[in-house]
């Protein structure tokens, strides 16, 4: 994969697409995006943000990232529905289905985009972690719009 160092120098157009694009993450709508970079070459990474999977280049194609493990890991953002007002129900909010199933239920993680501090924080909960999907719910003391949550789910090991 071609490399240079930048110094103090005009980034030319050349540039972006010789090196730059070869050196970054590229962030692509789908799959039909990503089969259509100009001559990728191994070692180029690529995520989708349909699926939010990354991809690597091995020299040939497109291949799906995974851990030294073999696990696969799947990543995304989902925006929940609007959380009614209530301390202490549980509300469901958002339904998330996995591009691709896993051998097992995964290790799933939940970050709120959108943090409210002090005493009226919103608290997040997943339900229903299966092979190919999860539930988010949510509660908060007074109502909130749709929020977006970042989440990953890793395959487990052990």
């Amino acid at each position: 994969m071609p490399y240079k160092n930048f110094g103090n120098e005009v980034l030319t157009s050349s540039d972006v697409n010789n090196y730059l694009m070869r050196q970054a993450v590229i962030r692509v709508a789908n799959g039909t995006e990503l089969d259509a970079i100009p001559t990728p070459v191994a070692g180029m990474m690529a995520t989708r943000a349909d699926n939010g999977i990354t991809y690597r280049h091995n020299g040939s194609s497109w291949v799906r990232m995974m851990f030294n493990t073999g696990a696969m890991i799947q990543a995304g953002t989902v925006s929940t529905s609007n959380i009614p007002a209530g301390t202490s129900a549980w509300t469901d909010v958002a339904t998330v289905t996995f591009a691709t199933p896993f051998s097992s239920a995964p290790t799933v993680v939940l970050t709120n985009y959108q943090s409210f501090a002090g005493a009226d924080p919103v608290m997040l909960a997943m339900t229903s972690i299966s092979t190919t999907s999860f539930g988010i719910q949510a509660k908060c003391a007074s109502s909130k719009s749709a929020q977006l949550v970042h989440w990953i789910a890793t395959a487990r090991t052990q």
